[in-house]
């Protein structure tokens, strides 16, 4: 008896390994298309076009998130005056603030509504 020691390739490692590139590829397609790929509205928001740009907007009573996902740093001025405008569209309400999350298309809004706008509990 030898105590070589044991090696194992696992069939099909080359096939897993270019499976993961394709996957990563896509990733990275879908995450630089700046909208060109569709996307699923998340659940609970509104999906709102201003002006070419696509947002989600969420309202809970007097607040709103309102997601965009175009990448880019030109774009920032166009894309908080778009959210303005979709916020105002889902929800029917006047923008109180809106301030943009660090690093993201993402902006929390303050509103304020008239009774009949805000949704029932």
């Amino acid at each position: 008896m030898t105590n070589a020691p044991l090696t194992c390739k696992p069939q099909g490692a080359r096939r897993q390994t270019t499976g993961l590139v394709a996957a990563l590829a896509a990733l990275t397609l879908s995450a630089c298309s700046g909208g060109m790929l569709p996307l699923a509205t998340p659940a609970g928001s509104q999906k709102i076009e201003v002006l070419g740009d696509t947002f989600f907007v969420t309202q809970n009573g007097n607040t709103a998130v309102v997601k965009n996902f175009a990448t880019g740093t030109d774009n920032q001025q166009r894309l908080l005056f778009n959210a303005q405008m979709a916020a105002i569209r889902a929800t029917n309400c006047a923008i109180h603030t809106i301030t943009q999350r660090d690093g993201v298309n993402t902006y929390d809004v303050t509103l304020t509504c008239p009774t009949s706008s805000q949704p029932r509990s």
